[in-house]
């Protein structure tokens, strides 16, 4: 079995948490600007949704980009980070239909949504940025 000899970037780890952070943050201004505070619940609900998000983003991040020596594990890092970064708001979508009428009722499903797919695109993007990166895999041959 092949052993990884690359790493995850930690000063990429480190950038990612901030740009997820950071969006979280611009999406709940834009929506708390937008007048969902004014609405009652409404920012209760944005709160609730960039929470949730926010916390089911970081660790699907860092757990994707957790260190492992071997490839499978790698790949099982990703498909473990894409779950919970999928997961989390859907099981919070699930109680707020079950158990919470009050922050339905405010709109908490739909800054859900909204929420879900702007951290999601900056992820994305981040991935995708990552593998232009100098120096990431410069003058390597794939090894079998």
């Amino acid at each position: 079995m092949n052993r990884s000899t690359q790493a995850p970037n930690r000063a990429w780890t480190l950038v990612g948490v901030v740009a997820l952070v950071a969006t979280a943050g611009v999406v709940a201004g834009a929506a708390l600007g937008s007048g969902a505070a004014q609405e009652p619940g409404g920012g209760t609900a944005v709160g609730f949704a960039a929470a949730v998000c926010l916390a089911g983003s970081l660790g699907g991040w860092l757990l994707a980009r957790w260190p492992a020596a071997m490839p499978a594990r790698r790949v099982a890092q990703g498909l473990a980070g894409t779950a919970v970064r999928l997961f989390v708001p859907l099981f919070a979508l699930a109680w707020l239909q079950a158990a919470a009428p009050g922050l339905r009722g405010a709109g908490a499903g739909k800054w859900l949504l909204i929420f879900y797919l702007a951290l999601l695109a900056v992820d994305i993007f981040l991935t995708i940025i990552e593998g232009f990166l100098p120096g990431k895999n410069a003058g390597e041959i794939p090894k079998n």
